[in-house]
C-alpha cells in the first residue's frame, strides 16, 4: 500500500554489568528472548514461556502478537518473574506487544511512532 507507515519502538537496554564497564569491553552479553507468541491467553504458550525463560535466563523478553491489553499484560509480566515492562495493547484480536525485562537491565525510552495506529499508547507497567 502507498503512504502506509509503520510503527516503532526504539529503546536503549544496557544490563548493570555493562553499564558500569562503559567505555570498555562489556564483561557479560545480555541475553534476549523474541517470539511472536500469537495469544498470551493461551495456559500452554505462557506455561512454554515460563520453561524456556527458566532454561536460559533471558535479561529481556520481546513478544509480539501478544493478543492482550491492559491489566493481563501487568499479570502476565508478574507470572514471567521480571520487574519491569513495557507494552502496546491489542486492537481487537491483532497485535500486541511486550517487553519486560529483570532487574539488572536498565531501559530507556528513545522514541515511539504509532505508525498508522492512532490513539496507540505505550504503557509501562
Amino acid at each position: 500500500m502507498r503512504g502506509r507507515k509503520k510503527g516503532k519502538l526504539m529503546v536503549n537496554a544496557l544490563t548493570s554489568q555493562n553499564r558500569r564497564s562503559l567505555g570498555a569491553k562489556p564483561t557479560e552479553a545480555m541475553k534476549l528472548l523474541c517470539w511472536s507468541v500469537r495469544e498470551m491467553g493461551n495456559p500452554r504458550t505462557v506455561a512454554a514461556l515460563k520453561r524456556i525463560i527458566k532454561r536460559f535466563s533471558p535479561d529481556l523478553v520481546f513478544l509480539c502478537e501478544t493478543k492482550i491489553k491492559g491489566e493481563t499484560t501487568r499479570l502476565a509480566k508478574d507470572q514471567l518473574g521480571f520487574v519491569g515492562g513495557v507494552h502496546v495493547d491489542c486492537k481487537g484480536k491483532s497485535g500486541g506487544l511486550m517487553m519486560v525485562w529483570n532487574k539488572d537491565v536498565d531501559i530507556t525510552l528513545l522514541s515511539f511512532s504509532s505508525g498508522e495506529r492512532r490513539g496507540t499508547d505505550v504503557a509501562f507497567f
